[in-house]
């Protein structure tokens, strides 16, 4: 019998092979605000380290528990539109947390591609067999190379 693509998936021994998504680095604030059920909101300042499509990888100095819903609020890099969303705990590292995106409309979901795919074309041209005067210009911030120009 032929094991079904999610079961290889489920059964990799490397976390990163079972990944759904690729994940690009990135240096950015982020603000996790906690939802309490009396309408008052605690925010928390952390650095996002990691993104892909499902989610972001977030260290922010403040303990989570695996399955809480929080509000994420970043910026990605060359973009001027910030996302906001909601997302999970799925796991964490001392206080590097692993959040999956989850209720995204469909302009949300195509914007957070639209950056993956842009750093992983940065990625691509700043590795150092494919350098080129077009990565160069793309690593510059303020280069004029927009997400959402």
């Amino acid at each position: 019998m032929q094991e079904s693509k999610t079961e290889q998936t489920q059964t990799a021994a490397n976390p990163a092979d079972r990944r759904r998504f690729s994940r690009y680095p990135v240096d950015v604030e982020v603000k996790v605000v906690r939802e309490g059920s009396d309408g008052v909101n605690t925010f928390f300042h952390g650095r996002g380290s990691e993104v892909g499509e499902g989610g972001l990888a977030v260290f922010v100095a403040h303990e989570f528990t695996l399955g809480d819903v929080v509000r994420v609020i970043t910026r990605f890099p060359y973009s001027t539109r910030p996302l906001e969303c909601h997302a999970v705990v799925r796991n964490r590292d001392s206080y590097c947390y692993g959040m999956e995106f989850v209720g995204l409309g469909e302009g949300e979901r195509e914007f957070i591609a639209r950056t993956c795919r842009f750093l992983a074309m940065i990625q691509e041209a700043n590795a150092p067999t494919h350098a080129n005067a077009f990565s160069a210009r793309l690593a510059r911030p303020g280069s004029g190379s927009r997400l959402d120009a």
